[in-house]
């Protein structure tokens, strides 16, 4: 026997193991799927209501094979929270699946529907969220009732335009960028439009005073904030309020009596 004849009988012999080894491996008998899921990227949501959206696929009493893992993964980014989910498959050690999931990052509350940082809404509403019966939905509006949620909260007495979300969103940030003396664990935050559309940002501790949402300079006045930082920082806890809404350079930080 030559050897070049040799070799290929083991390749063979070996291709035939594997064969056997994949066939044992996915089709001897049936599994719940979930027990060989392993997830990665949960923070808000938990494995718990991952399960449970996957139960509802009724994937669990099929073969390793039988599972459609790219419709599996379209079903769940349906569901609130869940911005993209990759599933990989694989067979060594053991048949299994690796699920990596990408989460939105809520970033206001305005009137009952939950946006994300551009602005799109991602839970339309309480009572729309309660469909998926999501764990992390309910967290997120308990924990905001209960001031625990890093959430703002958009209170207005009209309805506000993308636009003018954008206005609040970028002086939110500021605020959180230039002034160190905002108290990180006062996690409730909130932006009010009174009825004349002035726009007030406050925390617990602090007000922002801006002035009118739809004048073109508040971006610009917001930005006062940068220049203000060290004053504001040594009157700490005596600051009550800023109020940037002068149309000249002046700020006015008001102190508690």
């Amino acid at each position: 026997m030559s050897l070049k004849l040799l070799w290929k009988i083991l390749i063979t012999l070996f291709s035939l193991a594997f064969a056997a080894l994949f066939f044992y491996l996915t089709i001897k008998d049936k599994f719940d799927f979930i027990d060989r899921v392993e997830f990665i990227g949960l923070e808000n949501i938990s494995p718990r209501e991952i399960t449970q959206a996957i139960n509802e696929l009724e994937i669990n009493n099929k073969n390793f094979w039988q599972i459609n893992t790219l419709k599996s993964s379209k079903y769940l980014t349906t569901r609130p929270l869940i911005k993209d989910v990759i599933i990989r498959t694989y067979i060594i050690p053991r048949a299994h699946y690796k699920m990596h999931i990408l989460e939105q990052n809520p970033w206001a509350l305005y009137g009952n529907s939950v946006y994300d940082n551009n602005l799109k809404i991602i839970i339309e509403s309480d009572v729309s969220a309660k469909l998926y019966n999501s764990e992390a939905v309910e967290k997120i509006y308990n924990d905001f009732s209960n001031k625990k949620a890093g959430l703002i909260n958009i209170q207005s007495y009209s309805i506000l335009s993308k636009t003018e979300l954008e206005v609040i969103r970028k002086i939110h940030e500021m605020v959180e960028r230039f002034l160190p003396i905002i108290d990180k664990m006062d996690y409730s935050i909130i932006a009010e439009v009174d009825s004349e559309n002035n726009l007030i940002l406050h925390s617990k501790k602090y007000k922002f005073y801006l002035g009118c949402i739809t004048d073109e300079d508040i971006i610009k006045r917001a930005m006062k904030l940068d220049d203000i930082v060290y004053q504001a920082s040594k009157l700490k806890d005596k600051l009550s309020y800023i109020d940037l809404s002068l149309s000249t350079d002046e700020v006015i930080l008001g102190q508690k009596q």
